[in-house]
């Protein structure tokens, strides 16, 4: 794939060049016509352009439906349409959000994996007293 011939770059970072190129992410490198190169150039180049003259659109993207965060971008981003995209005045203000959101993921999911082992530990427990009791049953048969 195309996107995978950039050198030094993310690959969300590559898809975006090629994306904003109006470029296919599948086509192949060697299928490249110069007018596509051009247009990769011309893309690239515009991002660079944007990020020097400090003209950032910092953005989470976040799943709609369950609204974690799928990625985050300091540039305007097309690759995620289906996303809901939260925007930001500053690039600082993104990280800050999408640093807490991601922790408080984790902290629900600490607790839900500690509940889980509540739970599992105290339904072993009641299959152990259900043990405990059928066997009382049945010693309490065996007597009459």
């Amino acid at each position: 794939m195309i996107q995978d011939s950039f050198i030094g770059l993310s690959p969300q970072s590559a898809k975006e060049v090629v994306l904003q190129a109006n470029l296919s992410p599948e086509m192949n490198a060697s299928e490249a016509s110069g007018t596509d190169l051009e247009m990769l150039w011309t893309s690239f180049n515009r991002i660079v352009t944007n990020i020097e003259n400090y003209n950032f659109q910092p953005a989470l993207f976040l799943n709609p439906l369950s609204k974690k965060i799928k990625t985050w971008s300091i540039i305007d981003s097309v690759q995620f349409p289906k996303y809901h995209k939260r925007t930001f005045n500053e690039a600082n203000s993104c990280l800050e959000s999408l640093f807490t959101e991601l922790e408080k993921e984790r902290e629900i999911l600490s607790m839900q994996n500690k509940l889980d082992q509540i739970i599992r530990k105290n339904m072993l427990k009641i299959d152990n007293k259900i043990k405990d009791c059928q066997k009382k049953l049945e010693e309490m048969s065996c007597w009459n």
